[in-house]
């Protein structure tokens, strides 16, 4: 058998889903026995479901189920806890970007940026004369939100 973790799973919505969206979603969540665990946020019109156990690495296909069958959501998350000593796997998807997002994560779905990410980035922006600090400084803002699926890359 499987090592197992808890999964989180939250749709936004930019208005209040439709009585399809809601049985769509209800459909994936039961079909996984997902649980209500209040997730989300009321003022963003919002449905989510955790599950207590999941098999590891089986988030991506709850991820990919809820894109397939929510396409007109504004946001899809999905993580699953991490277990042991590896960190957990976030997806997100907003409307508007290409492909989903994906990164390491914890408990509470948060992007984890290991030293070598963070070198990498810091390589990425180029030192550069005291004159174009600020550009320097924008652009690493840029760079580190990127890395954590805050900004279109």
């Amino acid at each position: 058998m499987s090592d197992r973790t808890s999964m989180s799973a939250i749709v936004y919505f930019d208005r209040e889903p439709t009585a399809k969206e809601r049985r769509r979603f209800a459909a994936i969540s039961g079909r996984h026995d997902g649980e209500d665990w209040n997730l989300g946020d009321s003022e963003r019109h919002s449905l989510g479901f955790g599950l207590q156990e999941n098999v590891c690495g089986g988030s991506a296909e709850i991820f990919e189920q809820l894109c397939e069958g929510l396409p007109d959501a504004a946001e899809i998350v999905v993580w699953e806890d991490p277990k042991y000593g590896w960190l957990g796997q976030l997806f997100r998807w907003k409307q508007g970007q290409n492909k989903p997002f994906s990164a390491h994560c914890d408990a509470n779905g948060l992007v984890v940026l290991t030293e070598l990410d963070i070198e990498k980035i810091l390589h990425g922006v180029a030192a550069r004369p005291v004159a174009e600090a600020a550009i320097e400084v924008r652009e690493l803002r840029t760079k580190l939100l990127e890395a954590i699926g805050r900004t279109r890359a």
